[in-house]
C-alpha cells in the first residue's frame, strides 16, 4: 500500500492493559514501533450508573433498550449500589461500551424472567 510508504501511518492497538502488554512483548518488532501508550482507568460504579441514566433517558429507536424506562426509585446512587453488589473488579467487560449495554440487557432479561 502506497500510504504505508509515506511514513505518516498511525496504527491504534486497543485492549485491556495486561493482555496488550503481552501482545507488544510477544514480538520484538512491536517494541521498536509502538512508542506511545495511553491507559484509561475503568469507570466507577457511580460513573456507570450515570451512564445508565443517560442511556435510558436518551434512547434511540434502534437500541435494544428502546421503550424501557427506569423506575423513579432507581436513582444514580441506588443503581451504583446494585452495580457494586452484583459485579467484581474481575469483570473488565463492564467498563467498555458493549459491556454496559450487555449489562443493561442482562438486567432486563433477568427482570423478564422474574415477571
Amino acid at each position: 500500500m502506497f500510504v504505508m510508504d509515506s511514513g505518516k501511518v498511525v496504527v491504534i492497538f486497543s485492549g485491556y492493559k495486561e493482555p496488550m502488554k503481552r501482545v507488544i512483548a510477544s514480538n520484538e518488532g512491536f517494541c521498536r514501533r509502538v512508542i506511545k501508550f495511553f491507559y484509561f482507568d475503568g469507570f466507577s460504579s457511580q460513573e456507570l450508573a450515570k451512564i445508565l441514566h443517560i442511556k435510558m433517558n436518551d434512547q434511540v429507536e434502534d437500541s435494544l433498550l428502546y421503550g424501557f424506562r427506569l423506575h423513579p426509585s432507581c436513582g444514580v446512587d441506588g443503581v451504583a449500589a446494585l452495580i457494586e453488589r452484583v459485579t467484581t473488579e474481575k469483570q473488565p467487560w463492564l467498563v467498555g461500551p458493549n459491556g454496559r449495554d450487555l449489562f443493561l440487557i442482562s438486567l432486563l432479561l433477568d427482570h423478564g424472567i422474574r415477571v
